[in-house]
């Protein structure tokens, strides 16, 4: 199945993965059906009380202790994008609610009431986000390394510095999906790298 020129109708895919992020900067989802997409999805809130070892702690809005309770995913189709893992997924970022309200915890949320508090008084707010990272490969122990990339150098293209062609393809899958990467090259140590998205308006900069 390959998708139309708007990217924006789930009924292009047979299923739609629904991405919200959670309060330690993690994509949280699920996949639906797409003939279920309008539905969208509930999600146990505790979520937003666990940390990075899966501990469940009793905090603000997280309702451990209290039922348990779930939030409501809808969603954003103004979001929705082709997907990097096959041609048959959409992939959407999801606007989650509680009792049919914004969930107060969300960070998406919280972006969303900062960004109307700046339009009161006649702002509209840009954000440009950089991506920087390493990458890593598995080692002949079942476990990772950093890839090896010896001869990269800052600012370095091609080959030399990325005999793989892991940058092309982060490069063509972006153009793909319609994310609008607006430079790529090898960074600073060996198997670094660095993308950065076109300057946009915050909601959407930080979607993508």
């Amino acid at each position: 199945m390959t998708p139309t020129t708007d990217l924006h109708d789930p009924a292009d895919y047979a299923r739609v993965r629904m991405l919200w992020p959670d309060h330690l900067g993690l994509a949280r989802g699920k996949y639906v059906p797409a003939r279920l997409a309008d539905r969208g999805s509930a999600f146990c809130v505790t979520t937003f009380g666990m940390s990075y070892d899966r501990d469940l702690i009793d905090a603000p809005h997280s309702y451990l202790v209290d039922g348990l309770k779930d939030v409501h995913g809808y969603i954003e189709i103004d979001t929705m994008r082709p997907s990097w893992e096959d041609d048959r997924t959409g992939v959407a970022v999801a606007h989650l609610t509680l009792a049919d309200e914004p969930y107060e915890a969300s960070s998406r949320v919280a972006l969303q009431r900062s960004l109307a508090e700046w339009r009161t008084m006649g702002y509209r707010t840009k954000v440009g986000i950089e991506l920087e990272g390493y990458l890593l490969e598995p080692d002949t122990d079942g476990g990772w390394q950093r890839y090896r990339n010896p001869r990269s150098m800052v600012y370095g293209t091609g080959p030399l510095g990325d005999p793989s062609g892991f940058l092309d393809d982060v490069m063509w899958s972006a153009e793909r999906c319609g994310f609008r990467i607006e430079s790529a090259n090898v960074e600073f140590d060996e198997s670094q790298f660095e993308f950065t998205l076109e300057y946009d308006d915050a909601l959407r900069a930080v979607d993508d």
